[in-house]
């Protein structure tokens, strides 16, 4: 017989677009960029040192309200931030990711 867990399983936040590497101009065709939501809590990591990017959530449907936003320097492979989602209302949000050189990655994930 097995146990009933209480472990919530985590949800990845399918991301698209394209991070534009400060320096040499060039897109990386591969995100390097992860998210994932585990309970009340969204996660991100980095796989790569991208440099400073801003983060943002938005409400898609209140003519895409910030809700969250942040600035990160991105320094070295690995590197993980998290924020709570708990107060957030129910609805679609869209997760941003911006730098300097032009680059944008998003990706939209619901609040239940």
């Amino acid at each position: 017989m097995y146990a009933m867990s209480n472990e919530v399983l985590r949800r990845p936040i399918i991301l698209d677009g394209e991070i534009i590497e400060e320096g040499n101009r060039s897109i990386n065709p591969l995100i390097p960029i992860s998210a994932d939501i585990d309970g009340s809590t969204l996660f991100i990591k980095f796989s790569k040192a991208i440099g400073n990017v801003d983060i943002a959530v938005k409400e898609i449907t209140d003519a895409k309200k910030e809700v969250y936003s942040s600035s990160m320097d991105v320094t070295a492979a690995g590197q993980v931030t998290s924020f709570s989602i708990a107060d957030l209302t129910p609805g679609t949000y869209v997760l941003e990711f911006t730098n300097a050189a032009g680059g944008y990655v998003y990706g939209q994930f619901i609040v239940e």
